[in-house]
């Protein structure tokens, strides 16, 4: 048996990195839990099996979704507990558990990274007849809300508003960075993740809403779609500085809308977000404060959005940082499709055409249930358990991240049984990197000691990738 490090670069630059991660999400129960209000040993069953189906498909990331209207699928000191949680904002669950603490748990006890999962600045994702928490945001400093009125033609939603943290007030920034900087201090996450809702989407785009704070504070000669652009440019690298200085280790990613503006690349036509919900990712990639993006790259090849010219387009600018297609495995399955349904063949088609191409690390599914075994999604959970995702795969190393590599870890031990091997090593306390996460390797040799380099470059030997110094 041997034993690599991941973070390694000698040891694992010839195997075979890709991001195959898949969005898990809790607003409304799309995911998980099913029901608000189920018992908790119901809910952590619940949520074992989704991990459980996720780690046999393949997937080697979870984005969890922790916080989807300034409310928490964990306890927080910050924010309310989430009504899609027990039914009730505020209401913990009852017998108590931590539902980021389980995920974690559970991802990694299957060698998956976790991923925390955060809707920046929606407050509210509808009115309805739910009570809002005395503790949540809308309560506590209505001052920093701003209500984006409905626009669209349906005459029973005419008096609608969603709420949404005010970007252009800057304290809201600290506020949402300090939520982020307290998960990333008091739990084992690997990344922080984003989603694309910054200023709303049509029907509720925003028009004059925010006109008299722009007006109070215009920032010398910024036109008020540049003064929006800038608000989210601040928060996004307010953010970024604030995980860096608490765990430099957590990676930090955005998934923004997959049309950056219509037109472009060139035949490309669709919703512009750079111009309705003023997101530049490119200005993100530019300054280096995220790691990755993950646009959502929904359609299909061919036509007014084909995702190869699209694919290709972010590549081109990314700055160095990692892309992920983010891909919509929820238009196989025939309970989820939208429009045109997809074959199982476009997704999978999709995910060779990103690892063809230079600058595309692998991919994200939305979302977690339409790759479970029971999903009608035409065979695609099956194409990628059985052939695709086979062979495990570390997720991809972020060279310019790296300072280096670990040292090798020591006093490797093996302890046999009928049954089973028991490995247990110390893992490197010194080197230049932390080894926060262990490949475990097995061949059969005619010598005593295999080649390790040999080893390695043949990711059908990896059998497993471990957050502790151990393995049964």
């Amino acid at each position: 048996m041997f034993i690599s490090t991941a973070v390694s670069t000698a040891f694992c630059q010839n195997l075979k990195h890709e991001m195959r991660g898949a969005w898990l999400t809790t607003v409304y129960g799309l995911d998980w839990p099913t029901q608000p209000a189920q018992s908790s040993d119901v809910q952590i069953a619940q949520l074992t099996s989704i991990l459980d189906d996720l780690q046999r498909v393949g997937i080697n990331t979870v984005f969890f979704q922790i916080r989807s209207e300034a409310d928490a699928m964990y306890e927080s000191p910050n924010e309310p507990w989430s009504r899609f949680l027990t039914g009730t904002m505020g209401v913990p669950p009852n017998p108590y558990y931590d539902p980021l603490g389980l995920a974690i748990e559970l991802a990694h006890e299957r060698g998956m990274e976790l991923h925390a999962w955060m809707n920046p600045f929606r407050a509210v994702s509808s009115r309805g007849p739910f009570g809002l928490s005395a503790t949540h945001i809308t309560k506590t400093r209505p001052d920093w809300i701003l209500d984006v009125k409905y626009k669209g033609g349906d005459p029973d939603l005419k008096d609608e508003v969603v709420q949404i943290f005010n970007p252009g007030i800057l304290e809201t920034h600290d506020y949402i960075a300090d939520v982020v900087r307290d998960v990333v201090a008091r739990y084992n996450v690997d990344g922080i993740h984003f989603d694309d809702y910054f200023y709303p989407y049509p029907s509720y785009n925003i028009t004059n809403e925010d006109e008299s704070y722009y007006l109070a504070n215009p920032r010398g000669h910024l036109t008020l779609p540049d003064w929006r652009r800038d608000n989210i440019n601040r928060f996004v690298s307010t953010v970024a500085a604030k995980i860096r200085t608490t765990n430099p280790n957590v990676k930090f990613g955005i998934s923004p809308f997959g049309i950056w503006k219509s037109g472009v690349p060139q035949g490309i036509v669709g919703l512009s977000s750079y111009d309705v919900i003023f997101a530049d990712p490119l200005t993100w990639m530019a300054q280096g404060t995220v790691d990755y993006l993950t646009p959502q790259l929904y359609w299909a090849f061919g036509g007014a959005q084909d995702f190869g010219s699209l694919a290709d387009w972010w590549v081109t600018q990314s700055s160095g940082r990692h892309i992920y297609t983010g891909q919509a495995v929820y238009r196989v399955d025939s309970a989820t499709s939208s429009g045109t349904r997809f074959s199982a063949s476009e997704i999978l088609l999709q995910i060779d055409f990103g690892r063809s191409t230079t600058g595309i690390q692998g991919s994200v599914h939305f979302r977690a249930s339409n790759l479970r075994p029971f999903s009608d999604n035409l065979g695609l959970t099956a194409a990628l358990s059985g052939g695709f995702y086979a062979q495990k795969a570390f997720t991809p190393f972020m060279t310019y991240a790296d300072t280096g590599s670990p040292d090798q870890p020591d006093n490797l031990a093996v302890t046999q049984n009928t049954s089973n091997v028991f490995l247990r090593w110390d893992p490197p306390l010194t080197g230049f990197a932390y080894a926060n996460k262990f490949g475990v390797y097995r061949l059969r040799s005619d010598t005593a000691v295999p080649n390790s380099q040999d080893m390695t470059n043949n990711a059908a030997n990896l059998i497993a990738i471990s957050w502790e110094p151990e393995y049964t």
